[in-house]
């Protein structure tokens, strides 16, 4: 099977977007680390989440591309871009700055993609389809947010946008690059590489170097070895190392089942994961709850929906967020405020101090203030971080998270080249790329030190 040519970084352009609901310490830094964390990471924003869209082609929101006819691949890369960013704005409203972010910075980073993609078609190893390109964008505007619903994948078309074009056996620079299977590419020290057949159902898999397995399979391990097994269907076992095929979940980490609807079963295993768009799991003493409808602006709103409050597919509705929830953790134990379905406010708007705002000494704690994403609360009102000086009192956004980061002195300070050391877990990230590669030793470490390095690109360099 032909497989899509992917535009690394780009489906997840919320990631980079500073948002009201991020998780804080006391040190202003996230309280959780990341493995290499960047672009292609989640992001929890002001009133949605908007991680991986489309697989490599559009994100959602209004028009940006036609229907009919041909684009070009320059008209692609303008469109595509338009797209994405509606899509973003769409469903995680942000600060106008934010959103002028998204076409100067990831315009460049979608303009490097398309370069080495420009070259593999001119030199016959990918093909290009303008009419695909076109029903791909279209398709994508016309699904909205709910492309980011649970269980969605992308527009049929977006799959044949590019497709590759050299056989098994055949050298190759990047894993797109192939027709029927992967590129055996582990390093730039490698190249060129060699493109190989997906193992089959039942055939061994994994290790360094080892084959992999086909679409709608994974490999499963078994006392150390792997052979390639099918997903599992609708009604069948699975498990957090076993995922279910497209379009299904693993309810209560066990059973494989299409997201419910009012009433159907969830627990906080994967949460709203679990229920349809729209729906939003409503847990219950013990974890255990039901799918039920997203509440409306002005409903109250608390700690009982799994996951942020606010994001894409919470307890509230798609466009408002749980002004002024809080879940912290003190010296005195845990507190938890309830809050209010809102629309976010933008600059001047009222919003809700957390209690970390507040001057409470805290530990861990997930707040949202009510803003659009990448102001921060300051006295009540949503204002623009400084991208220099003391960082902003607001946890959530202390400094313009697009150009800068608070270090742990609490100084807005710019962000790092590539090559920097950095800390995956300030919030926003310090890295101009969005990237904070880190390497545990093995044994595991602390996620608190990395290297910013580049947008990830292509397995070798075009010949």
């Amino acid at each position: 099977m032909r497989r899509l040519v992917k535009l690394a970084g780009l489906v997840a352009v919320a990631s980079s977007v500073a948002c009201s609901n991020n998780p804080t310490g006391p040190d202003g830094g996230s309280s959780t680390g990341s493995h290499g964390s960047g672009p292609g990471g989640a992001s929890s924003g002001g009133n949605g989440s908007t991680g991986g869209a489309v697989g490599g082609s559009s994100g959602g929101g209004s028009s940006g591309g036609s229907s009919s006819g041909n684009l070009t691949l320059s008209q692609f890369e303008s469109a595509y871009l338009t797209t994405l960013c509606q899509a973003v704005e769409q469903c995680e409203p942000s600060a106008t700055y934010v959103q002028d972010a998204c076409s100067t910075t990831y315009g460049s980073l979608l303009a490097t993609s398309l370069a080495d993609v420009a070259s593999d078609v001119a030199a016959g190893r990918v093909t290009y389809s303008g009419a695909a390109a076109a029903a791909c964008l279209a398709a994508a505007s016309g699904a909205g947010c709910a492309l980011f619903a649970n269980g969605s994948s992308s527009p049929a078309a977006c799959n044949q946008v590019f497709v590759g074009e050299v056989a098994a056996g055949a050298a190759c620079y990047d894993e797109n690059e192939c027709d029927a299977g992967y590129c055996t590419v582990q390093d730039s020290n490698a190249c060129p590489g060699v493109c190989t057949t997906y193992a089959a159902v039942g055939a061994s898999c994994g290790g360094d170097g080892g084959p992999e397995c086909s679409a709608n399979s994974t490999c499963a391990y078994d006392g150390g070895s792997g052979s390639c097994a099918a997903l599992p269907g609708a009604g069948a076992d699975c498990s957090a190392t076993r995922e279910c095929q497209t379009g299904l979940v693993c309810v209560g980490g066990a059973t494989c089942r299409a997201p419910g609807g009012a009433g159907a079963p969830c627990d906080s295993a994967n949460g709203t994961e679990e229920c349809q768009s729209g729906f939003y799991c409503n847990l219950f003493d013990g974890g255990a709850g039901s799918c039920a409808a997203q509440l409306g602006s002005g409903s109250g709103c608390s700690a009982s929906v799994a996951g942020i409050p606010g994001a894409y597919g919470g307890e509230c509705a798609q466009g408002l967020v749980c002004a002024g929830y809080s879940e912290s953790f003190t010296a005195s134990g845990e507190i938890t405020v309830a809050g209010t379905c809102v629309a976010a406010s933008d600059v001047g708007g009222p919003c809700v101090l957390s209690l970390a705002d507040a001057g409470v000494t805290v530990y861990y704690s997930s707040a949202v203030t009510g803003c659009l994403g990448g102001l921060a609360c300051v006295l009540g009102s949503c204002v623009v971080p400084p991208t220099s000086g003391a960082c902003a009192s607001d946890l959530n956004a202390p400094c313009q998270t697009i150009t800068s980061y608070c270090d742990p002195t609490g100084q807005c300070q710019p962000k790092q080249s590539t090559g920097a050391s950095c800390n995956p877990q300030l919030i926003g990230g310090d890295c101009q790329s969005g990237y904070c590669d880190v390497q545990l030793p093995d044994g595991g470490a602390s996620q608190s030190a990395g290297t910013c390095a580049a947008a990830a690109g292509r397995s070798c360099p075009a010949p």
